[in-house]
């Protein structure tokens, strides 16, 4: 004689919380593709205008040159910023003396200014 086996009822799942993941990776995601869209749109967002250190710092001999100093070389720092109210130095060898010179960019299209150089 055979048991009867018993049949698996149905069974129920619990109800796993969703998770917020895939909501905020959307929200990213939309917020990137905006901020690219905005870029695309005005081109200027993604660039910042920079010196060309090359170019100052012959200005700067230049200038310093025509203030009656005698001016060997000159070296001022990489990727500085063209932008109104900054500053950075450069170093010069002035009078056979290693010198800073202090830059000032005095407008965002580019024109700086040299002051005399430092002890």
């Amino acid at each position: 004689m055979s048991t009867p086996r018993a049949q698996p009822g149905p069974r129920h799942r619990q109800q796993e919380p969703l998770s917020p993941l895939p909501w905020l990776l959307a929200g990213l995601a939309l917020l990137v593709a905006a901020v690219l869209a905005l870029g695309l749109v005005n081109r200027g967002w993604f660039r910042i205008t920079v010196f060309d250190e090359t170019a100052v710092q012959q200005g700067v001999q230049r200038v310093l040159t025509g203030s009656g100093y005698a001016v060997g070389s000159v070296s001022c720092p990489t990727d500085q910023p063209v932008e109104a109210g900054r500053s950075f130095t450069c170093r010069a060898t002035v009078d056979g003396d290693l010198r800073e010179v202090r830059i000032t960019v005095r407008t965002d299209g580019g024109v700086y200014e040299v002051a005399a150089p430092g002890p």
